[in-house]
């Protein structure tokens, strides 16, 4: 899929007050870990079982560059509105971390708005929205590109209130683990640079340093919100399929909030 016709597929009021995403699936995790990969697992397993899932994220995600900053550009700008109301919670989340500069400001600006578009798009009425990077990884990307470290409290009342704005009822974050020599083996294999660290690798153990601060951060909120839930799994093979399967095991288009 183009990121013209994705686009299009987005085309229409974003911001609605019938509109309500209940529940994101969401994945996290290094740079190579498998974040995409295991995303379409649970598009795979949920839609067998009948679910409805928005699965506009991640064709995105898979647009070659420069096509993939038009496509989140024209998401933003076709639900403009809606996104506009959350800049002011955006901006303030930029504050506490204090980005490195300018770009990396900018950067983040975009990513958040992006994924503000992206919940609110009417492809993702009605459906569980899965993400392969959504609220879990732009929180390690704010941290990776800023030269603070906040609170956790500060930081996730902040998420909390953006979340609420959003009518997010459920986050279900899949932490996602390999081993260093499958991740490297995988960013070595790319030919998109999807990820600074795809043409840097000296900032690996920053990288590293950062997930474990964030993994920290993320169950420290999971523990003081019932709805949250965290989910590990081990990306080195075909067992993450079946990880995905058990997690949604008792998922039924009844089931859904």
């Amino acid at each position: 899929m183009s990121w013209l016709s994705m686009a299009r597929f987005a085309k229409g009021p974003l911001w609605r007050e019938d509109q309500r995403t209940n529940e994101i699936v969401e994945c996290f995790g290094l740079p190579g870990a498998g974040k995409t990969y295991a995303a379409k697992k649970v598009v795979e397993v949920l839609r067998a079982r009948g679910v409805c899932v928005g699965g506009l994220g991640i064709k995105i995600s898979e647009v070659r560059p420069p096509f993939r900053l038009i496509a989140k550009l024209s998401l933003i700008a076709l639900g403009f509105w809606g996104v506009l109301s959350a800049l002011p919670d955006i901006r303030r989340l930029l504050q506490l971390y204090k980005p490195m500069n300018s770009i990396s400001r900018l950067r983040l600006l975009l990513n958040w708005l992006y994924l503000v578009a992206l919940i609110r798009s009417r492809s993702t009425r009605g459906a569980i929205l899965v993400l392969d990077q959504g609220i879990a990884q732009a929180i390690w990307s704010t941290q990776f590109w800023g030269l603070c470290t906040p609170p956790h409290q500060n930081v996730f009342a902040l998420v909390d209130k953006l979340l609420t704005k959003l009518r997010v009822g459920r986050l279900s974050i899949l932490d996602i683990k390999a081993s260093d020599e499958k991740i490297l083996q995988r960013i070595q294999a790319r030919k998109d640079g999807r990820s600074p660290l795809d043409r840097d690798l000296e900032s690996w153990q920053r990288a590293g340093a950062v997930t474990q601060a964030t993994r920290k951060a993320l169950a420290s909120w999971s523990r003081r919100s019932e709805s949250i839930s965290i989910h590990e799994l081990r990306n080195d093979g075909n067992s993450v399929y079946i990880e995905i399967r058990r997690i949604f095991e008792h998922r039924t288009p009844e089931s859904d909030p």
